[in-house]
């Protein structure tokens, strides 16, 4: 009887030991089916995660459906984009002036300098600011036109407070606003990231 503890007792390791290799092997592949699932899970949550920015971006700020440049903050409407962040943007203008003409919005919706704040008015200026060096180091202008019209008198035909930044060269004429054609957007792209990239 003595002989036969003693056989099982000199097993016992090889036992315990076998149960433990089983149980790390268990263990190991459920970790690899957890890790397999939560891989599926970030890939399904990184699908989404652009949608859910912008909609935390647009939260709080007042828009008008009707108004192209507020489609445009809600990525309703396609823009060649340069600069955003919580309260400004900054896009080219798709009828612009020169190559490389920039506008600069609030994200909220505001008709005019009648009705925006002090507070916005010098967000989008400093912004404005900004872009005048970098358009005019991405187009090798010879100057800068800041442009920012309000009311249907002074010239203005969207109503969403906006202030252009136009690139101009020595010797050109401009032309008039209702003469100017629409640029191709694969054009506009390549400007905006070199304006970019002079941010």
């Amino acid at each position: 009887m003595a002989f036969t503890l003693l056989n099982v007792s000199s097993r016992l390791p090889v036992f315990c030991g076998s149960v433990r290799a089983l149980k790390c092997d268990f263990l190991l592949k459920k970790c690899s089916k957890q890790a397999s699932y939560l891989r599926m899970v970030k890939e399904k949550v990184n699908a989404s995660d652009a949608t859910e920015i912008e909609s935390r971006k647009c939260q709080g700020l007042s828009f008008d459906d009707s108004c192209v440049f507020c489609r445009i903050v809600q990525k309703k409407a396609e823009a060649s984009i340069i600069y955003e962040d919580e309260a400004v943007m900054a896009f080219l203008d798709i009828r612009p002036l020169n190559l490389g003409h920039t506008l600069v919005i609030p994200k909220a919706h505001y008709v005019d300098i009648f009705e925006m704040p002090e507070e916005q008015q010098c967000q989008v200026h400093a912004v404005s600011k900004r872009l005048s060096i970098a358009v005019k180091k991405a187009t090798q202008a010879d100057g800068i036109s800041i442009i920012q019209q309000n009311g249907k008198a002074a010239g203005q035909d969207v109503f969403h407070f906006h202030v252009h930044v136009v690139p101009r060269f020595e010797g050109q004429k401009m032309p008039q606003f209702s003469e100017l054609k629409e640029v191709e957007r694969a054009k506009l792209d390549e400007t905006a990231k070199k304006i970019r990239q002079m941010l």
